[in-house]
């Protein structure tokens, strides 16, 4: 597991990196291929951790974590990142992986419409609550995936004013 450790406004001593790499360090046997960059920001009186965890090149997700204790804040963020780490790899166990496969930054022109990045999905079958889930996972504002129902593609969404949208094919 790679990762990376950096700081605003706040010097980081050894202990603290040391502090950060046992908490983290615990991780490597759920993350082998994976990366964890945790950045420490300082603003006042307030420590900011935010973690983002990334496994294959595919953004699996960010937490943060508040605090006016740095140590607290360091033990916050790594709770949130072992849970949602959790949630990701027990979906993952009952799916084939839906994320990317294949991904070319070939360019295609057509006129003026220009085609800058190609990807590839494996679209497993799974339910609209397991396309929401996947897409929380991924931080992403949209999933595409195929309805276990009707075996169409479909895609969720996040709405602007809240909630979910759902499309479906006609």
């Amino acid at each position: 597991m790679k990762r990376s450790i950096c700081s605003r406004n706040v010097e980081l001593r050894d202990g603290i990196k040391e502090y950060i790499n046992s908490k983290f360090d615990k991780l490597k046997s759920s993350l082998e291929d994976g990366c964890v960059k945790v950045i420490i920001e300082k603003d006042e009186s307030m420590y900011n951790i935010e973690v983002l965890m990334s496994e294959d090149n595919v953004n699996i997700g960010k937490v943060e974590s508040i605090n006016e204790d740095l140590y607290s804040a360091i033990d916050a963020a790594f709770e949130k990142v072992y849970s949602k780490l959790i949630r990701y790899k027990s979906k993952l166990k009952f799916s084939t992986d839906p994320l990317i496969i294949k991904d070319s930054e070939e360019v295609e022109e057509d006129d003026e419409i220009i085609i800058k990045r190609r990807k590839k999905f494996n679209l497993k079958p799974m339910s609209i609550e397991e396309a929401v889930l996947q897409m929380e996972l991924l931080g992403h504002n949209f999933f595409i995936f195929r309805n276990q129902d009707n075996y169409e593609i479909n895609v969720v969404y996040k709405r602007k004013n809240g909630g979910y949208g759902l499309i479906e094919h006609e």
